[in-house]
């Protein structure tokens, strides 16, 4: 549980945040509100009383990520977007600003809403060339010996049942190159994502390192590909800890800022030694393999 609220930290104190900025630009319009208070604390009050609600909503956001982790996405989306009305209530009193009287506020905010949310999670930027890269590294600690770990984890080296990634639905190997690998991953609902992987190292007692290539047209070829690590090292209590590391040069950035917030190769970390420990995995990508177990 309490990995969960960790690698969703970003989001959280994202939230958190500008939660907390937006009140105090909120409250700060109307001085009135405070004229029994000293002039020299009103910044004070105003300070403690937006850091206090910004911990409040810190607080709901963690039990949305605990609750119905699915609906995430909004704490960061709402907080912005409370920030960004009240900034524009400074220039258009009568039309932004959820403490606008009138009503027409609320009608700034959804709209606010609105356009927040396409430049975030939307499609709006995917037209222009602007791209986001993702790098990575996280770790995790299994009782498993690197040769079991490289049987699991390493295409061809075991049954397709026993690798480690249950999304794998198809692995057929290249028959002019034997590095290459043509992969589908099961994602539900008859929807599949395929991809070229070609290992560029492979040792089986220290680790692999792959090259992988998503179905993309010419024009987005880069927009989908990136390399994968993973390194073994023995600890001196019998264990292993593996090291993963994802770097994606070139991404949409919806999709590298919603990897980036979820923290999705540390949470694919906890999901691993969670399952290799024979512990409850409260990861989001455990979450989710276990929906997509449930399609198939």
């Amino acid at each position: 549980m309490f990995r969960r609220i960790y690698r969703q930290r970003r989001r959280l104190l994202i939230g958190g945040l500008f939660f907390a900025l937006a009140l105090f630009a909120t409250l700060s319009r109307d001085i009135s509100l405070f004229d029994s208070i000293q002039p020299w604390a009103v910044p004070l009050v105003l300070s403690i009383t937006s850091a206090v609600l910004g911990l409040a909503f810190l607080l709901a956001g963690t039990l949305i990520v605990l609750l119905v982790p699915d609906w995430r996405g909004n704490i960061e989306l709402i907080s912005l977007t409370l920030f960004v009305d009240a900034m524009l209530a400074f220039a258009f009193p009568g039309h932004f600003g959820v403490d606008n009287p009138s009503g027409i506020g609320w009608i700034g905010w959804f709209a606010t809403f609105f356009v927040v949310w396409n430049l975030i999670y939307g499609r709006w930027l995917d037209r222009f060339r602007l791209w986001l890269g993702y790098r990575a590294r996280a770790s995790f600690r299994t009782p498993l010996a690197p040769e079991t770990l490289w049987r699991r984890m390493v295409l061809g080296e075991a049954p397709l049942s026993e690798y480690y990634d249950p999304l794998l639905s198809e692995a057929i190997p290249d028959p002019n190159d034997p590095a290459s690998f043509e992969v589908s991953y099961r994602h539900g609902h008859s929807v599949f994502e395929h991809q070229t992987i070609t290992y560029l190292d492979r040792s089986p007692d220290q680790g692999f390192r792959y090259y992988f290539q998503g179905e993309a047209d010419p024009s987005n070829k880069s927009l989908t590909e990136g390399t994968f690590e993973a390194r073994y090292q023995s600890q001196p209590d019998g264990r292993t800890r593996v090291t993963l590391i994802e770097d994606r040069p070139a991404m949409l950035p919806r999709l590298a800022l919603s990897m980036w917030l979820d923290d999705t190769l540390g949470d694919r970390c906890d999901s691993l030694g969670a399952t290799q420990g024979n512990r409850r995995d409260w990861s989001m990508s455990g979450r989710y393999r276990r929906q997509v177990g449930k399609l198939a």
